[in-house]
């Protein structure tokens, strides 16, 4: 059994994000570019989403909005939340049940301190 050469997979995997998005447009009143990437993530009603954005891993909140250019992996969006256009979300190891999730609270290190103290 041989594998799906990678040009094909891609223009599967274009095609299958091509699908999701027009049900997702059309079922959950949703306004997602075409030229937007969703992999492997849920979207709320009402949505907008748009040019050249990818999501993967995530999940996006009722009523929220992103503009173009956007990259979110591995995030929670909530409800009624914008992200403006060219925003890069990286993943971060913090804790979370914490004040905050600013280092400050937690990194002893941040200020010169010593983990150890």
């Amino acid at each position: 059994m041989t594998s799906i050469p990678r040009p094909k997979k891609e223009f599967v995997k274009r095609v299958v994000n091509f699908i999701l998005i027009f049900k997702r447009n059309i079922l959950d009143n949703n306004r997602i570019d075409k030229t937007s990437m969703i992999l492997n993530s849920l979207t709320e009603k009402y949505v907008k989403i748009g040019k050249l954005t990818n999501i993967e891993h995530s999940k996006v909140g009722k009523y929220s909005y992103m503009g173009n250019n956007v990259y979110l992996p591995l995030t929670c969006v909530g409800r009624y939340c914008s992200i403006a256009s060219n925003v890069c979300l990286a993943a971060g190891m913090h804790p979370l049940n914490w004040v905050s999730t600013s280092p400050v609270f937690y990194d002893k290190n941040l200020w010169g301190g010593n983990k150890e103290n």
